[in-house]
């Protein structure tokens, strides 16, 4: 099951940013893993070099892995989200229910 959200992501790790973005994300109950398709969302980045499985036929290029952090517009509740993918070619950014911390569910 998808559902889009309209999340607030904040861009860079310094507490005292106040550059905020909003954007659409889908809460994905059948993935297993973060993806960000905006590589300056990041708050630490590592790059790699990975390809992913995607469905039956398709298979991406992970360019890179880190830390991105999350306010949810509509609770304000701030999230650190530390296993994020980047994955451009996916086009859409999502959050992997199965990979959310327990206490924030």
């Amino acid at each position: 099951m998808e559902k889009a959200l309209n999340l607030a992501t904040k861009s860079i790790g310094d507490p005292y940013n106040q550059i905020i973005y909003k954007h659409n994300f889908i809460f994905n109950t059948g993935a297993s893993i973060h993806v960000i398709i905006n590589k300056s969302w990041f708050t630490s980045y590592k790059q790699i070099n990975h390809r992913v499985g995607w469905g039956k036929a398709k298979t991406l290029d992970m360019q890179g892995k880190g830390s991105v952090i999350i306010r949810f517009s509509d609770t304000n509740k701030l999230i650190i989200l530390r296993k994020y993918y980047y994955i451009p070619e996916l086009g859409i950014n999502i959050i992997a229910v199965t990979a959310l911390p327990p206490d924030i569910l």
